[in-house]
């Protein structure tokens, strides 16, 4: 004796119905039928406008390119960037033929703790070793600063010293 077992299917129907605030067009009810629908739903064009709850102001807007980074000040932070590595006990920076000197710098630290930025201020440096410290500058690494446990861009002000090699 051979039984078929079968399991009954039940299918299932979604109709989607337009809300008056969503701005998006409906599509048409498929009045019971199992076939599908048209993959390529009619969304409005791009420059439409995008519906807006009541609570809000403005519209949502594409962002086009990327946006301006702001850079905290210190006071700003509530942990600022600490050197990584590149500076011999947070101060000393060896490049090759200047010599040995002070000189404060000013820092723009991306979140990543990359050096972005150096200006040189207060330097006797000609513009030949001005260019060599800047380019040592822009290799050293940072912990990035942070507000609360984010990572941001900051911006400081340091006084380091400069040194042609490193002395015992």
């Amino acid at each position: 004796m051979t039984s078929d077992l079968r399991i009954p299917t039940k299918g299932l129907a979604v109709h989607l119905v337009k809300s008056e605030s969503a701005g998006l067009p409906s599509l048409p009810p498929s009045a019971g039928t199992d076939e599908p629908m048209d993959a390529s739903p009619a969304y409005p064009p791009i420059a439409a406008p995008v519906a807006q709850r009541s609570t809000d102001v403005l519209p949502m807007l594409p962002i086009h390119g990327q946006a301006e980074v702001r850079y905290f000040q210190l006071g700003e932070l509530t942990q600022e960037p600490l050197v990584s590595h590149g500076l011999i006990g947070d101060k000393l920076l060896v490049v090759a033929g200047i010599s040995p000197q002070s000189a404060t710098v000013q820092v723009s630290i991306d979140d990543q703790g990359h050096v972005v930025r150096v200006i040189l201020e207060d330097s006797q440096l000609s513009d030949e070793e001005k260019h060599l410290v800047i380019d040592a500058f822009l290799k050293v690494k940072f912990h990035p600063g942070k507000i609360g446990r984010i990572p941001v861009s900051s911006q400081m002000r340091m006084e380091i010293m400069l040194e042609s090699e490193v002395k015992l």
